[in-house]
């Protein structure tokens, strides 16, 4: 797109970079291994806290556009706001699973979004992030089959998370605008839980 030339004319060692990143996560998705969950994103090399893994592209969509019963392949949305949501990207910021104790989180800016470090990363490592950090007002929600002795058992709004989760991911500044406010969290989780 447009926006994202202007950002690489800008940042071209920045850029580079990202490119070099995503290659040392793994480059080819056909050939990625499969975790319990299926395909996933595993680091070749080791990663420090606060180091920018990857971007998140994909076309946006309004909600109404995004359906419940959609799954595997055609379930890689993330929700970017409040009503849009963006798409797969065909790439592999499409096949990073979640987890409740996520060694990564999104990180949304003005240039993007991106996947950034929060625990150290080892090569071997699966790259996983908490798909509950984006998710606000929404029908949506699912098992988790992450495995982690910190595992929820459901992944779903933001809201629901507890008050020091939310606290911990808004420290690390992996909370989208839309979910920094505590009292408009809360205001969701109240409004769904009136409506339901």
């Amino acid at each position: 797109s447009e926006r994202k030339a202007i950002r690489r004319q800008k940042a071209p060692a920045l850029w580079r970079a990202m490119k070099r990143r995503a290659l040392e996560l793994k480059a080819d998705p056909r050939l990625l291994p499969q975790s319990s969950l299926g395909k996933a994103v595993y680091a070749t090399r080791s990663f420090a806290i606060g180091t920018t893994l990857m971007e998140f592209t994909g076309p946006r969509y309004h909600a109404s556009e995004v359906h419940s019963n959609r799954w595997g392949e055609d379930d890689r949305f993330v929700q970017i706001d409040v009503d849009h949501y963006m798409g797969p990207s065909g790439g592999l910021d499409d096949l990073v699973n979640h987890s409740c104790h996520p060694n990564a989180g999104l990180r949304f800016t003005e240039d993007g979004v991106f996947l950034i470090a929060i625990r150290p990363i080892q090569a071997g490592d699966e790259v996983c992030w908490d798909y509950s950090t984006t998710l606000s007002n929404t029908a949506f929600y699912m098992r988790c089959q992450c495995g982690v002795p910190q595992c929820r058992q459901v992944i779903g709004d933001f809201a629901f998370l507890e008050p020091e989760l939310q606290e911990h991911y808004r420290a690390l500044n992996l909370v989208p605008t839309y979910l920094r406010n505590a009292a408009g969290a809360t205001k969701v989780a109240q409004d769904q839980t009136l409506a339901a």
